[in-house]
């Protein structure tokens, strides 16, 4: 039986940090990263999403928690799947 691995990450990263340690996350080893949505205190989910995705080529991301009080469900079903 394989067994995958994900690390979840976000909080006070800078936008500068996310790609970059998604890259050692990815070279790493892991299967998936999640990334945390936590208004006022992390930078926005998505964004993060997108420059983890940028900075690597075959590791799963995907949003660990999203706050739907504050985007609308179908709002996060569309940016995800963008």
């Amino acid at each position: 039986m394989k067994m995958d691995f994900s690390v979840g990450m976000g909080g006070v990263l800078t936008t500068g940090q996310v790609g970059e340690m998604a890259r050692v996350v990815e070279d790493s080893g892991f299967t998936y990263l999640t990334l945390v949505d936590s208004p006022y205190r992390s930078r926005d989910v998505h964004v993060m999403m997108t420059l983890a995705a940028l900075a690597t080529k075959r590791i799963r991301i995907g949003q660990g928690v999203v706050d739907p009080l504050t985007i609308h469900p179908s709002v996060i079903a569309n940016i995800t799947a963008s």
